[in-house]
């Protein structure tokens, strides 16, 4: 015979601690988005019985797909995290980081012997890396040829330094040119370093104009640079070297830089007719690099076919080498010594390039259109103090080599040399090192204007550096001076230390320009400020809200004019009419109506301030969820027509009405949508019950969006333990097609009664802690084994009768009821893969009482457990809890406290039973006080006299208490010594005063009688 097990669900929890639906949201609201999208419903698993040595497969493990979620990740400087919450289940995954740098702690040797200090060290090892490039200059020119970039290691919110060592390479390419490599490590207090690389003179197109030439400038190709940086960790044999072993990050993109003309001309040094040395005449500092061309005058006999120029530096000043410059022409290089102080470089010409054509274009053209760029020096300029006040000289000699006239077309040519060298000498200036740049630098150049939503302060930090000429990077932000351009798009603290929206902007911008100024020299930043467009877009997924058929929830007006009632009957009747009216309030039920979530969408824009272009955030098309921001804001502009609790929409009465969205700074509506109450009904269609045992969420990227990812949140159906809790889901399905879940629904409106059809395979857990219906796994076996049915709430289905106060059951027909189908396998299947198998990662918790419910022994109930640690007395006890129903609670937290009294509560109970006796000694006095002196009944002929209430209220004593008119007197005999006669009126009212007061004082005695008991059954 198949026993039943049914546990009624107490409603002890209000609006606010009802269960919310499946969330999963931002571990911190500003980490990022929500994609509007359609979510997947839950899917209803198909359980079959099966014969047990049948293996499952792994697909089947995992049942089915909750919810899929699209988000973007606009805060990408920390590692952040996503929570999935569905009902007691809880689970959180860290959105995976790009790039990680490795462990610091495994290249370390064991210092760390205490087990403390490891766990320290770990915590404040940053792991997550954070490396941000910024271009020094804009453009690279002729005249300095230089790419510089400073690279930023970010740190931890807490201050703490990544101490792992990094190597950042810089990757300069061109179209088909071989890529160029710089490289740095970051280091420091700032965590900062500056990369740079020479670019080579061939890639600029044309040759360089020369002062006072009479040539107008031409149009060149116009040529772009990419500039890309890569990862690495370096060798742990020499970690100080930037020398990259493992990569950490690959190559990233991050800017493209132009290739533009010298920013002044070059002055042109004529050594004779044949040779010309073009010198930069930019200013010169410290650590400068600088192209020295070497200009060929071609002539129209060809007699010149090599020539040979070595250079000799003095004063700081050194070379690096030299580079060619065109493809008739090729040369040698010969460094002398290792301090690069004096090269030697022969060119040589290419006769198999001199065609004819070229040789006629040099007829009929003039010197200067005929000369041709040979090659470049390469020189470099030292930091020395010396050095930049000595200047610097360069020493040039210059000797060539002949053909003569005669064998100039035949292969074995007579070579004459000149063997006279020219000499020439040539000073440089070099300056004292200066300021390059300002830079501002933040980690992220886009802020998302959530601000006008929320009314919260939105911030992005920022530094200012300065790089030297020399490549030296200081920290100046306190020591600048910023401001912003167009305060009605973005705003910047005084000390340069942030950037920040406040609510106030009315637009944003693709170029949101802040100034940043450090004594004469300046910097700008430009940022992409992202704006709301209005109206918000209010989505509410089922906008007309019919009546629900049968189903009756207590009317709050009811309740609360019933509050009212009983406060002014309680102001103006005594107590015990109060108790009897009491008595007689009724509850009021209505119709309940059709819920709905609600979810707010907004889309960000950019407008450019130049083109007037407007740029979306993702796309036009897609919105973001900001319902979390938005949530305080919403209101229902007419409260009788629907209610607002949190994010769930409920009809009340019929009529329109709208949901609002205020903007926190004007109080405006900035999005609303009409919301129908009809008149129509429909009927509660199925209830669809499914059990859960277990929640994952995975993460993973998604390549559509610019740092986007997809979180899946799945569920498995499966019980595989012994004792292993489930869930159970329930799902509404009405007549008109749309689906609500029990768990969106408020505790208050509904009484669950769920009945175990086979004990021995499944049990209904007790609600001591929390309200989520729960099932425990006893045995194995599979099948419709749990009937779940939907019943009116208890207040509603009892009224109570007019002549007393007892309840009589009036409507116990349910709503709706259904079978719910449990597997529970404890095959070694899933014991061997508990690694693979999704886990019941969710606690059990008390909203209320924040309290944990980890114990497996204040769950269960009514189960006979084997090996079980608990006594017979305590199995009866929890049995009596469970088949009591109505009374579990309160059954256990008296077991408990008579188990397990402490000595506090021995003290409180023999202090308060002293007390008591005290009184009952009083009392007993006070009784024996009065008797001696009872007052004589006189019969006058008038009767008694009732007490008038001026005296003593009849709230106080019994109705029936009659006093006599006169009372014996208790005066003392006196002796009157005087003159006059004493007043006979004077001393009777004096003595009718004393029997007034002693009678005072014989009815405070009898209230004793009347309160004292009181008092004590109430304690």
């Amino acid at each position: 015979m198949v026993s039943k097990i049914s546990l009624m669900v107490f409603i002890l929890t209000s609006y606010t601690s009802a269960c919310l639906c499946v969330e999963v949201h931002f571990e911190s609201a500003e980490s990022g988005f929500f994609l509007k999208h359609t979510r997947q419903p839950p899917i209803a698993p198909e359980i079959s019985i099966k014969p047990s040595n049948v293996t499952p497969s792994k697909a089947q493990t995992y049942d089915s797909v909750l919810s899929v979620d699209r988000f973007t990740v606009v805060q990408t400087t920390q590692p952040v995290s996503i929570r999935a919450s569905y009902g007691p289940f809880s689970t959180k995954q860290t959105v995976p980081a790009r790039y990680i740098v490795p462990d610091v702690l495994e290249n370390q040797n064991s210092n760390l012997n205490n087990t403390t200090a490891a766990l320290i060290e770990l915590q404040q090892t940053n792991m997550h890396l954070d490396i941000s490039a910024h271009l020094i200059k804009p453009a690279v020119s002729r005249d300095s040829p230089v790419v510089r970039v400073l690279f930023h290691a970010g740190t931890d919110p807490g201050g703490h330094l990544q101490r792992q060592k990094i190597c950042v390479l810089l990757h300069i390419s061109l179209s088909n040119q071989i890529p160029l490599k710089g490289r740095c490590m970051p280091e420091g207090e700032d965590n900062v370093c500056v990369a740079e690389v020479i670019i080579p003179s061939i890639w600029w197109p044309g040759n360089p104009l020369v002062m006072g030439s009479s040539s107008t400038l031409q149009k060149l190709p116009h040529r772009v640079m990419q500039a890309s940086y890569s990862v690495f960790e370096p060798s742990p044999r020499n970690s100080e070297q930037c020398e990259p072993k493992v990569q950490i990050q690959p190559l990233t993109t991050f800017a493209h830089v132009p290739l533009v003309a010298a920013s002044v001309q070059f002055k042109e040094i004529r050594i004779d007719e044949q040779l010309t040395f073009l010198l930069p005449q930019n200013a010169l500092y410290p650590m400068s690099k600088m192209y020295v061309p070497v200009v060929f005058h071609q002539t129209q006999d060809f007699t010149v076919s090599a020539f040979t120029i070595k250079a000799r530096v003095k004063a700081g000043v050194k070379i690096l080498g030299a580079t060619i410059s065109t493809d008739l022409w090729s040369i040698s290089i010969e460094k002398e010594n290792p301090k690069h102080t004096t090269a030697r470089v022969t060119a040589y010409r290419k006769e198999s390039k001199v065609s004819a054509e070229i040789a006629n274009d040099m007829n009929n053209t003039s010197i200067e259109t005929s000369s041709v760029e040979v090659f470049s020096w390469l020189l470099e300029l030292g930091d020395a103090v010396v050095d930049v006040l000595d200047g610097g000289k360069i020493v040039w000699y210059v000797s060539y080599v002949y053909k003569s006239d005669k064998s100039k077309n035949q292969i074995s040519a007579s070579i004459v040399a000149d063997e006279s060298k020219k000499r020439l000498t040539t000073k440089l200036e070099i300056n004292k090192d200066d300021i390059q740049a300002v830079l501002p630098m933040a980690k992220n150049w886009e802020l998302i204007n959530t601000a006008v939503l929320t009314g919260r302060q939105v911030a992005q930090a920022m530094k200012v550096f300065i790089v030297s000429q020399a490549g030296k990077v200081a920290d100046v932000t306190l020591q600048s001076s910023c401001y912003a351009e167009d305060e009605s798009v973005i705003k910047v603290s005084s000390s340069c230390s942030s950037v920040y929206v406040d609510g106030s902007e009315i637009r944003g911008s693709s170029n949101a320009s802040v100034i940043v100024k450090y004594g004469s020299y300046a910097g700008l930043a430009k940022f992409t400020v992202w704006m709301p467009e209005f109206p918000l877009e209010v989505y509410v997924s089922d906008f007309r809200l019919s009546q629900i058929k049968g189903w009756k929830v207590i009317d709050d007006t009811s309740i609360f004019l019933n509050k009212q009632n009983q406060h002014r009957k309680k102001r103006s009747t005594g107590w015990n009419q109060y108790k009897n009216d009491a008595s007689a309030d009724k509850i009021i039920c209505k119709a309940r109506y059709q819920q709905s979530p609600i979810e707010v969408f907004a889309r960000f824009l950019a407008i450019d301030q130049n083109s007037g272009r407007i740029s979306y955030f993702i796309s036009r098309r897609t919105g973001l969820r900001v319902t979390d921001l938005v949530q305080p804001l919403l209101r229902v502009s007419d409260p009788k027509i629907a209610t607002l609790k949190g994010q769930i929409l409920q009809g009340k009465s019929m009529g329109r009405t709208d949901i609002q969205v205020l903007s926190p700074i004007t109080g405006r509506v900035i999005g609303t949508k009409e919301i129908r109450v009809g008149s129509d009904k429909v009927s509660i269609r199925r209830l669809i019950v499914r059990v859960i045992s277990g929640l994952q969420l995975t993460i993973s990227p998604d390549s559509t969006i610019d740092n986007g990812y997809t979180a899946e949140t799945s569920v498995t159906n499966k019980l595989t333990a012994q004792y292993q809790e489930g869930l159970l889901d329930i799902d509404l399905e009405f007549s008109d097609g749309s689906k609500t879940p029990l768990r969106d629904i408020s505790v208050e409106d509904y009484f669950l009664l769920v009945e175990s059809l086979d004990t021995e395979v499944v049990a209904f857990a007790p609600m001591l802690a929390s309200h989520h219906p729960r099932v425990i796994a006893v045995g194995e076996g599979s099948g419709d084994l749990l009937r779940v049915t939907l019943l009116l709430s208890e207040d509603c289905r009892m009224r109570r009768s007019v002549t007393s106060s007892k309840h009589i059951k009036s409507n116990f027909s349910p709503l709706i009821s259904s079978l719910a189908a449990v597997e529970v396998d404890f095959n070694n299947f899933d014991n061997n893969n508990k690694l693979e198998s999704i886990q019941n990662d969710g606690i059990g918790k008390d909203r209320k009482n924040f309290r944990i419910n980890g114990d497996l022994a204040d769950i269960i109930v009514g189960i006979p457990l084997k090996n079980s640690i608990y006594n017979e007395d305590n199995l009866m006890v929890q049995t009596k809890q469970h088949h009591g129903s109505t009374q579990p609670l309160k059954n256990y937290r008296k077991y408990s406290f008579r188990n397990n009294m402490s000595s506090m509560e021995v003290g409180v109970y023999v202090l308060l039973t002293a007390f008591c006796f005290a009184i009952v000694v009083f009392v007993i006095s006070c009784v024996v006080y009065a008797s001696k002196f009872r007052p004589r009944v006189l019969d006058t002929g008038n009767g008694p006299l009732e007490l008038s209430k001026a005296i003593i209220s009849p709230s106080i004593l019994s109705k029936d208490l009659r006093f006599p008119k006169e009372s014996t007197t208790n005066v003392h005999d006196w002796v009157w010594l005087g003159r006059s006669t004493m007043d006979r009126s004077a001393a009777a009212n004096d003595t009718t005063t004393n029997n007034r007061g002693e009678l005072f004082i014989t009815a405070l005695v009898q209230q004793q009688f009347i309160f004292i008991p009181l008092l004590i059954r109430k304690f």
